[in-house]
C-alpha cells in the first residue's frame, strides 16, 4: 500500500512512509484518528532498497564488522533482507523487554 499525492496541476508523486507518518503524528491529526477511527498509534512500515542494503553490506557501522561479515558472504540479496528484517524485530523485541528503570 502507498499515498500519492495529487497536486492542483494534476501532477502525482508518492509519499515516503515517513513522510506519511510525520504527517499522521502531528497533534490535529492524531486527536481526529483516534477520535474517529479508534486509532491508537501509528508507525511507519520501511525497508532497504537493494542499493541501500549494497551501501549498508560495503560500508558497515561500528561494531557491525561480524554480522556484516556473515551478510556479505551470503549469495541471494533477498535472504539478506530477510536477515536484516530479523535482526530488526529481536532488537525490538529485546527493547520491549528490557524493565523500565
Amino acid at each position: 500500500m502507498y499515498v500519492q499525492e495529487r497536486s492542483q496541476t494534476g501532477a502525482t508523486r508518492r509519499l515516503s512512509a515517513t513522510e506519511v507518518f510525520n504527517f499522521l503524528s502531528q497533534n490535529n491529526i492524531q486527536t481526529q484518528l483516534s477520535t474517529h477511527l479508534a486509532v491508537e498509534k501509528v508507525f511507519p512500515k520501511t525497508g532497504m532498497t537493494a542499493e541501500q542494503l549494497k551501501q549498508y553490506l560495503d560500508n558497515p557501522p561500528a561494531g557491525e564488522t561480524q554480522t556484516v561479515g556473515f551478510l556479505i558472504r551470503l549469495q541471494s540479496g533477498e535472504e539478506a533482507h530477510k536477515f536484516l528484517a530479523e535482526r530488526k524485530r529481536v532488537s525490538v523485541r529485546a527493547l520491549k523487554a528490557t524493565p523500565e528503570l
